[in-house]
């Protein structure tokens, strides 16, 4: 089970910590990768529905499926997710 947390949400931008979900009460303020709230989304994968997480590694952000295990590089113009 994926425990609802920023790195893991849809509506969270990795490379600057925002959340840009707007019915959260932090839409636009900074938040951790382990916080979260009641309006969570879960970050599909493309490829097998599986959850993302956003992750980081030397500077360079990315996205892990927990199901199929692939990483996909985090482009701020490209979306991985449905």
């Amino acid at each position: 089970m994926i425990e609802p947390s920023c790195k893991t949400c849809k509506t969270w931008e990795p490379f600057q910590g925002v959340c840009f979900n707007g019915d959260s009460k932090h839409c636009s303020d900074f938040t951790g990768r382990n916080d979260s709230c009641e309006h969570w989304q879960k970050n599909p994968c493309k490829c097998c529905a599986g959850c993302l997480e956003a992750r980081e590694y030397h500077g360079r952000y990315y996205y892990y499926c927990y199901s199929c295990h692939f990483e996909f590089p985090y482009h701020p113009d490209e979306d991985w997710t449905d």
